[in-house]
């Protein structure tokens, strides 16, 4: 894990205000390949604080990722969570938020 990398999670309007009030599985893309175990770690204590969540983390090598992201937005099939780097420019995600379909939560980790 680097805990000095800065990166955004970009996440589908509502998703985690619904998890509050109802069980749910959510899913999450991420190419941090390195930080699958801190994600482990923040998700079994998410999970184990709201009971009846269940996240489930996709992770894509860096080359793979965009286009993983782009074919899920594109068939409406679209991830709950997805880690972004600062510059969200790189999935395209401007759009989506200025249409309020998406907002970020900047997180170091």
């Amino acid at each position: 894990m680097k805990s000095e990398l800065k990166t955004g999670l970009v996440l589908v309007a509502g998703a985690l205000m619904t998890t509050m009030a109802s069980a749910q599985d959510l899913t999450m893309y991420t190419f941090y390949t390195t930080d699958v175990p801190y994600y482990e770690t923040v998700i079994a204590a998410y999970e184990a604080a709201n009971p009846g969540v269940t996240i489930n983390v996709e992770v894509f090598q860096n080359t793979a990722y965009d286009a993983a992201l782009r074919t899920a937005f594109a068939g409406g099939d679209i991830p709950d969570i997805i880690s972004v780097e600062p510059d969200a420019r790189a999935v395209g995600m401007y759009p989506l938020i200025e249409a309020g379909q998406a907002r970020v939560s900047e997180r170091s980790l």
